[in-house]
């Protein structure tokens, strides 16, 4: 099995939460979370670039409910189960 070199943002601060790029065998694109190195993402540069177009265009919003407080003080999560 191929290593991945993992590339951060020069934007991610020491410390903070940050999501690591590396480039795969045969076009993939392996995404991941400082948090949580252990769970990969993969994809490809098609289905990627649409998503980062979004986000930088600040098109997402709306998309999910906002969070909203529960009887805990906990955020509801909104899911399957929901």
């Amino acid at each position: 099995m191929t290593e991945l070199r993992w590339h951060r943002s020069s934007h991610c601060e020491a410390g903070s939460s940050c999501v690591y790029l590396a480039a795969g065998p045969k076009g993939t694109i392996h995404l991941r979370e400082s948090d949580e190195p252990h769970i990969v993402l993969t994809t490809t540069r098609a289905r990627l670039n649409p998503l980062i177009s979004a986000i930088k265009a600040g098109t997402l919003s709306g998309l999910m409910p906002a969070a909203n407080p529960g009887p805990t003080g906990l955020d509801d999560h909104y899911g399957p189960d929901s």
